[in-house]
């Protein structure tokens, strides 16, 4: 994207990165758009922290369009498995799955008993500041009235 009013370093390019489906932005900022720093953005910023991506989507610009980004595409299509796919054990998740679920569990039910004592802990302090009183059927009560609240006449 741009170009951009020049900020410091002479940047006035942007390059982006958008995730498709979480919609996860990823934004560089470059002083000239070249192979070179498109490269080295995908390298760092989506190839070094999610793997290598199943589908790069571009607006096939010069600087996608030529040998050496070709080059460095290729490997995304043997589409190697990351330390996650690899190690990754169905049952264990699951497991782990049930467990987080019962501390749910455990979590809820011991924040409702904090909410409940804190509640009551509340109505203590408030109720201690209040003066019981105990009125019959019958019993005359007065009321305060407001100035501006009375009738004119």
């Amino acid at each position: 994207m741009g170009p951009f009013p020049t900020a410091a370093r002479q940047l006035k390019f942007l390059v982006v990165g958008i995730d498709y489906i979480t919609k996860w932005v990823e934004v560089e900022a470059l002083a000239t758009i070249t192979e070179k720093n498109i490269r080295s953005f995908i390298w760092r910023n989506i190839i070094c922290r999610y793997g290598i991506p199943r589908v790069l989507i571009s607006d096939n610009g010069k600087q996608f369009d030529n040998k050496p980004f070709s080059k460095a595409v290729i490997p995304v299509e043997v589409r190697l498995t990351t330390y996650r796919v690899e190690n990754h054990d169905e049952n264990k998740d699951d497991k782990t799955m049930r467990l987080h679920l019962d501390l749910v569990v455990k979590v809820r039910a011991t924040t409702e008993q904090r909410l409940a004592r804190y509640q009551n802990l509340m109505a203590n302090h408030y109720n201690s500041k209040i003066k019981h009183k105990d009125f019959q059927v019958g019993d005359l009560v007065l009321r305060r009235v407001i100035r501006a609240a009375r009738d004119a006449s």
